[in-house]
């Protein structure tokens, strides 16, 4: 040991450590305790309300908390459904989250009808404690029925019903939400905001033996380095109390990632990560990427490892058809700048690969993400040759 001071000294530094070690173990213990408190002793005041925002206790402690958190509500769930649909196989999947907005109480869902070129979205509301009401279905000729905790109907405009059962690949959801509030005094009016953010993530925990290999090697975490599944037990919904006051205009902020499932078989698993970050403005932005894993080889593929997008006769091909997908009635497609390349944002399907965009990257934010199937037999000139 390099020390040439008195030994005595060093004894008493030494306990000095040793003391201040069990008072931040001792600190630690009693932080891991009000965040139980936390989580567990919840409940709603109805003393006083501040706009959009209500006054809550927790531990005992009054909490200034928009009027939507889902703090009193159940954990997240995300869910995987199968079967059959007019003689064809079925995937469906269910995600409820625990964001701060006004759609707290709304599950979203997707669908893939076997031999389609893409999903069908839809989405319940929540309309009491025990019914949920299909309010959304995006150019569908489906209705959806969904009845906790484990049933899915899909239903025909002739009135056919099917029924989709649980899948065999189970998921667990979990999800982090902090936020801090600020008190705005703008002129005479003052206002409470929120800044929030918000992630979560559905990660497999029972599937079947063929897909054991896929998942041990390649879980979500190695989508994202930070999301460890070790340390998704420790995310937890939560509030930073941080009211202060302003004399400008403020307004409120958030940001929230997703990281979700979208298709799964013995070829092809695909996760969606879905961003969106408001800043203040008209709107928020968002964007959607894609992670397309092989599950025979458990690689992360590239647009690059499908098809040849630098061949000029596909990036020819590519831009004829996206034209010709979004051709106005002028004549001419609504696109911000004259495209070159071919999307970087892809996802995989039996039937074909869809190219996608973000808002504003080809075309106006009103146009929400603009996208382009194309069918493996029309790719087929264009597609890398594989040895396997």
């Amino acid at each position: 040991m390099f020390y040439n001071g008195n030994k005595g000294t060093l004894k008493y530094l030494l306990l000095f450590g040793l003391l201040l070690c069990l008072s931040c173990k001792n600190i630690n213990r009693q932080e891991e305790k009000k965040v139980k408190d936390l989580e567990i002793n919840t409940e709603e005041t109805d003393k006083e309300e501040a706009g959009p925002f209500v006054i809550r206790k927790i531990s005992d402690v009054q909490y200034v908390t928009p009027e939507n958190d889902t703090l009193l509500f159940r954990k997240p769930f995300f869910q995987a459904f199968e079967g059959m649909v007019e003689g064809k196989n079925v995937q469906a999947y269910l995600r409820y989250s625990n964001p701060v907005s006004d759609l707290s109480y709304y599950l979203s869902g997707m669908m893939y009808v076997e031999g389609g070129d893409g999903f069908i979205y839809f989405g319940f509301s929540k309309i009491d404690d025990e019914t949920w009401e299909n309010d959304y279905n995006e150019g569908s000729e489906y209705i959806f029925a969904y009845e906790e905790p484990d049933i899915l109907k899909v239903i025909k405009s002739s009135g056919e019903e099917y029924l989709l059962k649980t899948s065999a690949v189970r998921y667990e959801a979990y999800d982090r939400l902090s936020y801090s509030m600020e008190y705005c005094r703008s002129e005479n009016d003052t206002a409470y905001i929120a800044l929030w953010e918000y992630d979560y993530l559905a990660y497999p925990t029972q599937y079947p033996e063929k897909y054991k290999a896929f998942f041990n090697t390649l879980p979500f975490s190695r989508i994202d380095a930070s999301y460890q599944l070790s340390g998704l037990k420790d995310w937890r919904h939560y509030i930073k109390q941080e009211i202060r006051k302003s004399e400008e205009d403020c307004f409120s902020m958030n940001d929230q990632t997703y990281y979700y499932p979208c298709y799964l078989d013995e070829n092809i698993y695909v996760v969606i990560e879905l961003g969106h970050s408001y800043m203040g403005g008209a709107h928020g932005m968002y964007g959607t990427t894609y992670h397309n894993f092989d599950v025979k080889t458990g690689k992360l593929l590239s647009v690059e490892d499908i098809v040849r997008v630098d061949d000029h006769g596909f990036i020819k091909y590519f831009i004829g058809r996206l034209k010709e997908k979004y051709l106005s009635e002028d004549g001419d497609p609504p696109f911000l700048y004259e495209p070159e390349t071919v999307a970087d944002q892809f996802f995989l399907l039996p039937t074909g690969i869809t190219f996608t965009y973000f808002p504003y990257e080809l075309m106006g934010y009103a146009l929400g993400e603009p996208s382009l199937f194309l069918s493996y037999e029309e790719l087929e000139p264009y597609l890398v040759k594989r040895n396997n």
